[in-house]
């Protein structure tokens, strides 16, 4: 928490040091942290940092985590890692706001619900646009971190509630990223492509924070519904993503921004979450998560969130709420 500043007199609640060049931090990456700062009291049960992870949660909650001051870079993944936080606090019991306040889940719903009405037809039959307002850059830009995070929490949205409206998009968003060709078929997951070509033209970079959504919305779809997906399985720890996740960890983190090691948090802590989801992958995973704690080395400048993530293998995600 020496990073955050948020709690301190004249800052702004909810935020890490930033965007560039104010500082290294963007909009997003506090909601990741606000995410594994939940997971952290699921696991140990120390409640020093509940109020804090509350305060800024509900402070950025604005209008379904859209606020105003963050118009100029508002992606849907943006919006949805915020979700997928607040979709986190419901799943472990995190406990909810004051009763005048929203809760976890209809905030994760509300997240929801505002990207189900941006799912666009028009262009390439389907997806969502990297970025909401339509004067941002990317705006033409249709990626899988973006409809892939909408599957994620429609996926987890679908387990809890067991509403089917939420399966089927889930069902939904991964037709369209594998029929499109984001997800390939070696399963690998590919960043995205432009409208102006109708998403033909892949863009064929790969992110782990893209393989992350994917598997673990994937394991969650799996453990809901048994057979998911009908295709095959989802992209998996095959050798190329297991190099990618381990050799990520290594030396080059002394080359990295401070955005890359944040990126890559969620492959291991969402990969950590599908292994315990007891998928046909749980042993492979687990092998491979281990393997990852005793390799990254942890350099002054190492976000915290992910050193989080390599401490926390163990990840269960309850199936329904705990009463």
């Amino acid at each position: 928490m020496g990073y955050y500043k948020g709690n301190e007199r004249g800052q702004t609640v909810g935020i890490l040091p930033g965007p560039p060049p104010q500082g290294p931090y963007y909009w997003w990456q506090a909601g990741a942290m606000f995410g594994t700062l939940i997971d952290y009291w699921h696991y140990t049960r120390d409640d020093e940092y509940n109020d804090i992870t509350t305060e800024a949660i509900l402070y950025q909650s604005e209008n379904s985590f859209m606020p105003k001051n963050w118009t100029a870079s508002l992606g849907n993944d943006d919006q949805g890692f915020w979700g997928m936080s607040a979709m986190l606090a419901a799943e472990t019991n995190f406990p909810n706001p004051p009763k005048d306040k929203p809760q976890w889940l209809a905030l994760a719903q509300a997240v929801f619900n505002t990207q189900a009405t941006r799912w666009e037809m028009g262009d390439c039959n389907g997806g969502l646009r990297w970025q909401i307002p339509h004067s941002n850059g990317g705006y033409n830009y249709k990626n899988t971190i973006a409809s892939g995070v909408f599957f994620n929490i429609a996926a987890r949205l679908a387990r809890y509630t067991e509403n089917q409206t939420y399966t089927d998009w889930a069902e939904r968003s991964w037709d369209w990223m594998e029929g499109v060709g984001y997800i390939d078929k070696e399963f690998n997951a590919l960043d995205g492509a432009h409208v102006e070509n109708n998403c033909t033209e892949l863009v064929r970079v790969q992110f782990s924070a893209n393989a992350a959504v994917l598997t673990h919305g994937a394991a969650i779809m799996y453990n809901y519904v048994g057979d998911f997906p009908r295709s095959s399985h989802p992209p998996h720890a095959n050798t190329q993503n297991r190099r990618r996740v381990l050799t990520s960890g290594a030396a080059g983190w002394r080359a990295c921004s401070i955005a890359q090691p944040t990126i890559s948090s969620p492959k291991v802590s969402w990969s950590s979450g599908r292994a315990s989801s007891k998928t046909r992958s749980s042993a492979t995973l687990t092998s491979i998560l281990s393997r990852v704690m005793c390799t990254v080395p942890m350099p002054q400048r190492l976000s915290w969130p992910l050193f989080y993530a390599l401490t926390s293998c163990e990840c269960f995600v309850p199936r329904r709420k705990v009463a």
